[in-house]
C-alpha cells in the first residue's frame, strides 16, 4: 500500500505540475538567467528565452518554442540546459553548458523536450525530494553517503525523486544502506528518478568521472586554424565533415598518451595510411590537406619482446620469404607456447617438419590491428640444435571486401620455453631471411569482371629454382642475409596484436578423386586430366609426376583462380598453398609445354576445413527434404574458414545479412567450437563500427552499408546468446550495441518508424522489388526487422541488468509497433503493403517478405494472419535470403503448406547436380551461396521443433510442426550436450522420443492435430500421465505444462522420455488388479498385485514433487511394507507386476 500511495502522489504531483508550470518567457525576467534557443543556426531564426525549469512538449510550445525546432542556442553562465529527444524527459538525452551556434547534425530539430537549471556550484550533485527538481535541495560534493551522512548533511534516507549531475560526475543509487542492494548509475540530471527508484534511496555515492581522451585535429600547422576534438573512434569523410572536420584538411594534430591516430588518403580508411602515437605540429608534405578518414584508437601495453622482421625492403605485394633461425637447447622444454604472426600467410617447420600449415588469418580484428597464432612447440623441439624455418606469403594489393592489407611485409614470432635453456626464442635480426626464388610474380585478380572481392594471388610455382632442403638442419645459408627490424610488437603499420581465437584448420589425408581409375598413366603431348571430387569442399590440389623440366601444370578448382606448378627433371611431387573451393565438383589439371613424356604416378587432393564436427542432424521420411538438409549443411560447411563467407570462391566476404543466418544454423550442425567463430566475427563487426553508430556490411572490411544486414546482425546475437549463454561477449560488446541503436533511432522519422536514408545502399534481397522503396520512405521488412532488433536490444539489457536501458528500449518498441500496421497494413488486399513514402502514400506492391516480416514482427493479428498466410501461399518475390524468413513464418501459420512452399521454391536446387546451394532461384549464379541453407534451421528449429527457451539451453522447446510428415528425427548439438528428438505418427496415434543432457529441461509439445483419430490419452515411458483433458497420474522428472490449441505440454527432466499419444484409452491400475491398502494408512502398507504367476512384484516410492523416497525394491506379493519413516503427505507407489506397472496415489497420516 505504501508503494501505491507514493506513486499515486508521485502521479498527483506530475498532473499538477503540467497543469500548473509557468516559465518566464515575458519581458522583464533577467536575461542573464535565461537560456535562448533558436530555430536557425547562427542564433538565427525565431528566438525563445527560457528561464530555469523543466519543459515537457507542450509546455515549450506553450512558450512558443515549436517541437523539434532547435538548432543553436546560448546557455548563461552558471547555467547548464538538458535536452530530450522524446517528451516527458525520455529518449535520448544531451547536457550542454557552453553556448553553440550548431546543435549538431544529430539532434539538429529533435528536441521535444529540455530542462534549463544552474550548474551544481563546485562539482556538487543536488538532490531533491520532489518531481522536477522542487521541495528540499541538498549539495553533496564527490564522495560516499551512507544513510546516516545522507541524514547529516540534510537528505532524508527514501526521499531523492530527481537530481542534477554536473558535467563530468556520476551518481551511483543504491537501495539498501553501506552501498549494498540494487544500485543505479547515472551521469546526467534527471527530473523524475523514475518508478522503480522513487524514494527508494539509501546510500550514493558521487564520482568524478575520467574525462575521455581526444585527439584534436588542426586545419593549419602548428595547431593553428579550426581546432577539431574527436573521441576515439572510425570517422569516414561524411562523419569527419559531421564533426566539422573538412576533408583534405589536416594540418597538424595532438594524440593524447596511450593512444594512436591513424589517417587515410582515401574515404573508408583506404588508400596510403599513416599511423602516429606523438602530436605533429606539421603532417608533412605527403600528407598536408590530404586526410579523407581517420582512426582514433587506445594502445594497449604489450608484453612481447620480438621483433617483426623482413627484408629491407617494404613489400612488395604477393612476396614469399624464406627465414631460418638455430637455437641450441639445454633441454627438451615441456612447454613452448609460441605466438606467431604474419603479414600474411605462414607455413612452419621445426626441425625439418611440418608444424603449421596455412598459418595465420587473412582478414584483421578490425581496421589497424593484426591476429596471431599460438601454438605449443615443445613436441617438436628437443635438447641440442633445433632448427626453425618459416615460409611467409606477404600478399599486399588492394583491399577486399572483408579483407584489408597492409604493404609492408612482416613476421613475428616470440616462443616461451618451460624447463629449457634459453628460456625464449625471438624473431629479431638473427634470424636469416631469403626471397624464395621458386615463387614466380603473378598479379591480383579480378575476380567476376568485377573488383577485388577477395585478395586473390594466383601461386606460380617453379620447381626448377628450387633453393634446396632449406628447411633442414644441415642446409648452409650462410648466403642469406640477415633478417631486417621493422619494430618491437605494436608498431604500425600492424599495430595491436589480438590472438585468433578460432582453432587451427583441420586438415585431412590425401583424398582420391572418384574417377581416378581413368587418369591416363603417361602424357605426350598438351592436354588436360580433370578429376571428380564428388563433393563441394575445401581443398589443396596435389599430384606427383616424373616429367622433364619445364612442363606447366596450370591447376584450376573453380573459374575464379589458379595456381601453376612448373616442374623440374625427375620424379617429383607438390601440393598446392592456397586453397580453393570445388563448386564444380571437378579439379582441373592442364598440362602444357609437354617436351617429354610425364608419367603421372598421383593425382590427388587434401580437403582442409574450419576445425570442428557435425553432431547435428535431420531425417525424414520425405526424400527431397533429406536431400535439401544435407545440401545446406555442405553449403555451411564450405562457407565457413577464416569468417563465414557468404560463398567461398567469388567472394569470401562476412557479408552480415549471410552470417546472421550461418550463426543461426550452425547451432544445429556443429560442435561448440564453431561459436568460436561467431564471436570473433561479432567482435569484428563491432569493432569496425563508425562513429556514428553505423556499421560496414562486411566487417571487418569497409565495403558496403546495408541496413537491414545490420540490423539482422545485431539482432541475431541476441538469439546467439540465448542459444550459447556467452554473456560475457554480451557484456564487451554492449557499449556497440547501444550505440548502434543510437544511430538507428537517428534514422527513424517522428512515429518511430526507421526510414531509408541518403548514402546506404537500401537494399532488402536479390528478389523482386529490391530497389522499389525511395528514400525517405519507410519499408515494411526494414521494420520489421527494426522491432526483432529492438526486442533483441531490451532483452540484451535486461539480461545485463542495464534496466534503464531496457525501458529505452521497449519506448522505442513501443512507438514501431504501434504505427505499424497504420503504415504498411491495407484493408482493401487484406496484406500488408511493401512501403510507405514520407507523404503518407501506401506502395501497391503486396509480397511474400514484408508480410512474412509483420508476422515475425508480432504486429498481426487472428485476421490479418489469414492474409498473411494467403500472400505466402500465392507470392513468391524472395530470393534464397529473405526466402528462410518467409518460410520461418509461413511453418508456424501452416506448416504443411510451409514444408510444400519450401520443397517447391528449392525444387531446382534439390535436383541439382551440385551438393550445395544456389545464391538465386531456381539455381542460379553463385552454387555455394550461404544465405541458401537456410532451411535447415527451419527444419531444425520449427519443423523439428527444438529450440531454446533460457540461455544455453536451461530450458528448450521440443515443439514439432511436421505438416503431413509422418516420421521427422534430429540430432541437435548444444552446448550442454546433444539432445536427440523423433516423432513417428501413424492412423491409431503418434511416437514422440526426447533425449537430453544433464542441466536441461524440455518442454515437450504432443501435436493434438498429429493424432488424427483423436487424442484422448498419452503415456510417457508406458505409464499413462493424460486422459481426456486431464493429468491421471504422476511420473517423476515428468509434470505438466500446460495445454493450447496445438499442444499438450509437458515439463521434462534430462534424460530419455517416450510419448505415447493415441485416440485408444488402455486400462488403468485399479483395485481389481492391484491392492494397494490401507490408503490412507499411517505405519505399515500392502500391496498385492492379483492374476500374476510371479510371487514378488517390484515397488518405487516418490514424494509430491516426483523424488524418490524409496529406491526400487522386490519384495514379497501381498507382504506389508513399513513406512512409519516417511513423513505426512501424498506418495506415488509405482509397482511392477509381471509386464504391467501400476502408480497408485497414497496418503500417510
Amino acid at each position: 500500500m505504501k508503494w501505491l500511495k507514493r506513486h499515486m502522489l508521485v502521479f498527483l504531483a506530475q498532473s499538477l505540475l503540467f497543469i500548473c508550470h509557468t516559465s518566464a518567457r515575458a519581458a522583464g525576467n533577467d536575461p542573464s538567467n535565461q537560456a535562448v534557443f533558436y530555430t536557425d543556426i547562427n542564433y538565427g531564426g525565431s528566438a525563445i528565452a527560457l528561464s530555469a525549469g523543466t519543459y515537457t512538449r507542450a509546455q515549450m510550445i506553450a512558450n512558443g518554442l515549436p517541437d523539434d525546432a532547435i538548432s543553436s542556442y546560448t546557455i548563461p553562465a552558471g547555467y547548464q540546459v538538458t535536452f530530450f529527444w522524446d517528451d516527458n524527459f525520455t529518449g535520448a538525452s544531451l547536457t550542454k553548458t557552453a553556448s553553440e551556434s550548431f546543435i549538431g547534425l544529430d539532434w539538429n530539430d529533435k528536441v521535444t523536450s529540455l530542462i534549463v537549471s544552474r550548474v551544481p556550484p563546485g562539482g556538487q550533485a543536488i538532490f531533491y525530494t520532489d518531481l522536477n527538481y522542487g521541495g528540499t535541495a541538498v549539495a553533496l560534493s564527490a564522495g560516499t553517503y551512507t544513510r546516516a551522512q545522507m541524514i547529516a548533511n540534510g537528505l532524508p534516507d527514501d526521499a531523492i525523486t530527481s537530481y542534477v549531475i554536473p558535467a563530468g560526475y556520476q551518481v551511483t543509487f543504491f537501495w539498501d544502506d553501506n552501498f549494498t542492494g540494487a544500485s543505479l548509475t547515472k551521469t546526467a540530471s534527471e527530473s523524475w528518478i523514475g518508478p522503480d527508484w522513487n524514494d527508494k534511496v539509501t546510500s550514493l555515492i558521487v564520482t568524478k568521472v575520467a574525462p575521455e581522451e581526444q585527439a584534436i585535429f588542426y586545419t593549419d600547422a602548428s595547431y593553428q586554424g579550426k581546432a577539431i576534438p574527436l573521441s576515439p573512434g572510425n570517422y569516414t569523410r561524411v562523419q569527419m565533415i559531421a564533426y566539422g572536420l573538412p576533408d583534405d584538411a589536416v594540418s597538424s594534430f595532438t594524440v593524447p598518451a596511450g593512444y594512436q591516430v591513424t589517417v587515410y588518403w582515401d574515404d573508408n580508411f583506404s588508400g596510403s595510411s599513416l599511423t602516429r602515437t606523438v602530436s605533429e605540429p606539421w603532417i608533412g608534405p605527403d600528407w598536408n590537406d590530404k586526410v579523407t578518414s581517420l582512426v582514433i584508437a587506445k594502445i594497449n601495453p604489450s608484453s612481447w619482446q620480438a621483433n617483426w622482421i623482413w627484408t629491407s625492403a617494404a613489400g612488395p605485394a604477393n612476396t614469399w620469404l624464406s627465414l631460418r633461425k638455430k637455437v641450441t637447447l639445454s633441454a627438451k622444454p615441456s612447454r613452448a607456447l609460441t605466438k606467431i604472426a604474419a603479414e600474411n600467410k605462414y607455413w612452419l617447420y621445426v626441425n625439418n617438419q611440418l608444424v603449421v600449415k596455412d598459418g595465420g588469418l587473412d582478414v584483421r580484428p578490425d581496421l589497424l590491428n593484426t591476429y596471431y597464432d599460438e601454438v605449443d612447440l615443445a613436441p617438436y623441439l628437443t635438447a641440442g640444435e633445433n632448427t626453425i624455418a618459416v615460409l611467409v606469403w606477404h600478399k599486399g594489393g588492394n583491399n577486399s571486401y572483408s579483407q584489408r592489407v597492409t604493404n609492408n611485409g612482416g613476421f613475428l614470432f616470440e616462443s616461451s620455453l618451460d624447463g629449457s635453456s634459453p628460456s625464449s626464442i625471438a624473431s629479431d635480426a638473427s634470424w636469416k631471411a631469403k626471397v624464395h626464388p621458386s615463387f614466380n610474380a603473378t598479379t591480383q585478380l579480378i575476380l567476376d569482371n568485377s573488383d577485388y572481392k577477395w585478395i586473390a594471388w594466383p601461386v606460380s610455382y617453379n620447381a626448377q629454382a628450387e633453393p634446396g632442403a632449406w628447411t633442414s638442419a644441415g642446409y648452409d645459408d650462410s648466403g642469406w642475409s640477415s633478417a631486417v627490424q621493422k619494430g618491437v610488437a605494436g608498431v604500425a603499420p600492424w599495430n595491436q596484436l589480438v590472438p585468433r581465437t578460432i582453432p587451427m584448420w583441420k586438415e585431412y589425408d590425401l583424398g582420391a578423386y572418384t574417377n581416378a581409375g581413368t587418369f591416363p598413366a603417361t602424357i605426350t603431348s598438351n592436354r588436360i586430366v580433370t578429376g571428380k571430387v564428388g563433393a563441394n569442399i575445401q581443398l589443396r590440389p596435389y599430384l606427383k609426376v616424373n616429367a622433364p623440366a619445364g612442363v606447366k601444370i596450370r591447376i584450376e578448382v573453380n573459374r575464379f583462380y589458379w595456381q601453376e606448378y612448373i616442374t623440374k627433371a625427375g620424379e617429383q611431387e607438390f601440393e598446392c598453398f592456397a586453397w580453393q573451393n570445388s563448386s564444380g565438383d571437378t579439379v582441373s589439371y592442364q598440362f602444357s609445354n609437354v617436351t617429354g613424356p610425364v608419367q603421372v604416378m598421383i593425382l590427388r587432393y587434401r580437403e582442409t576445413s574450419y576445425n570442428t564436427t557435425i553432431p547435428g542432424s535431420f531425417s525424414s521420411n520425405d526424400g527431397s527434404l533429406n536431400s535439401l538438409w544435407t545440401k545446406s549443411k555442405a553449403t555451411s560447411r564450405v562457407c565457413m574458414r577464416d569468417i563465414f563467407y557468404d560463398c567461398p570462391n567469388r567472394e569470401r566476404g562476412q557479408w552480415w545479412g549471410d552470417v546472421s543466418q550461418q550463426i543461426l544454423y550452425s547451432q544445429y550442425l556443429y560442435d561448440a567450437s564453431a561459436n568460436l567463430l561467431a564471436r570473433k566475427g561479432y567482435r569484428e563487426l563491432l569493432r569496425t563500427q563508425k562513429s556514428d553508430g553505423s556499421l560496414y556490411t562486411t566487417g571487418p572490411g569497409t565495403a558496403f552499408h546495408l541496413p537491414d544486414q545490420n540490423l539482422a546482425a545485431i539482432t541475431m546475437l541476441g538469439k546467439y546468446y540465448t542459444y550459447t549463454g556467452d554473456i560475457a561477449l554480451l557484456e564487451e560488446l554492449y557499449p556497440s550495441i547501444k550505440k548502434f541503436a543510437a544511430y538507428c533511432v537517428n534514422s527513424s522519422n517522428s512515429d518511430g518508424m526507421l526510414v531509408w536514408q541518403d548514402g546506404p545502399w537500401n537494399w532488402i534481397d536479390w528478389g523482386d522489388n529490391k530497389d522499389a522503396t525511395p528514400a525517405g520512405a519507410a519499408n515494411a521488412i526494414y521494420n520489421g526487422i527494426y522491432i526483432t532488433f529492438l526486442e533483441s536490444a531490451a532483452s540484451i539489457a535486461n539480461s545485463l541488468g542495464y534496466v534503464t536501458d531496457k525501458r529505452y528500449y521497449e519506448q522505442l518498441l513501443n512507438k514501431v509497433r504501434s504505427n505499424y500496421n497504420n503504415y504498411f497494413w491495407n484493408n482493401s488486399a487484406n496484406a500488408y503493403v511493401y512501403h510507405r513514402t514520407a507523404d503518407g502514400t501506401q506502395s501497391q506492391i503486396i509480397d511474400d517478405r514484408s508480410n512474412a516480416w509483420a508476422f515475425l514482427a508480432g504486429v498481426a493479428n487472428d485476421a490479418q494472419k489469414a492474409g498473411i498466410l494467403n500472400v505466402l501461399k500465392t507470392r513468391y518475390n524472395a530470393s534464397p535470403y529473405q526466402e528462410m524468413y518467409v518460410e520461418q513464418a509461413m511453418v508456424q501459420l501452416d506448416p504443411a503448406a510451409g514444408i510444400k512452399r519450401m520443397k517447391d521454391r528449392y525444387a531446382s536446387m534439390i535436383d541439382s547436380w551440385s551438393p550445395t546451394l544456389w545464391e538465386e532461384f531456381p539455381a542460379s549464379n553463385s552454387n555455394n551461396h550461404a544465405w541458401a541453407a537456410g532451411p535447415l534451421y527451419v527444419m531444425s528449429a520449427y519443423v523439428l521443433g527444438v529450440r531454446p527457451s533460457l540461455p544455453a539451453y536451461e530450458e528448450y522447446f521440443f515443439l514439432p510442426q511436421p505438416g503431413d510428415l509422418t516420421n521427422i528425427s534430429g540430432v541437435i548439438p548444444t552446448v550442454r550436450g546433444n539432445i536427440s528428438v523423433s516423432l513417428a505418427r501413424g492412423s491409431a496415434g503418434l511416437t514422440q522420443s526426447v533425449t537430453s543432457p544433464s542441466g536441461t529441461t524440455g518442454i515437450v509439445g504432443i501435436l493434438k492435430s498429429a493424432v488424427t483419430c483423436g487424442l484422448q490419452q498419452i503415456r510417457v515411458n508406458g505409464t499413462v500421465i493424460w486422459r481426456n483433458g486431464s493429468t491421471v497420474t504422476t511420473v517423476p522428472g515428468v509434470t505438466f505444462y500446460g495445454e493450447d490449441a496445438q499442444y499438450v505440454k509437458f515439463r521434462v527432466s534430462s534424460g530419455a522420455w517416450t510419448f505415447d499419444a493415441g485416440c485408444t484409452v488402455t486400462a488403468l491400475a485399479s483395485s481389481s488388479s492391484l491392492t494397494v491398502a490401507p490408503n490412507p494408512f499411517t505405519s505399515d502398507i500392502t500391496v498385492k498385485a492379483e492374476g500374476i504367476k510371479d510371487q514378488h512384484v517390484i515397488v518405487e516410492i516418490f514424494n509430491s514433487n516426483g523424488t524418490q523416497v524409496l529406491p526400487a525394491k522386490r519384495v514379497q506379493n501381498g507382504a506389508k511394507l513399513s513406512l512409519s519413516y516417511l513423513p505426512a503427505g501424498m506418495y506415488i507407489i509405482k509397482t511392477t507386476a509381471g509386464k504391467k506397472t501400476y502408480n497408485n496415489k497414497v496418503i500417510k497420516y
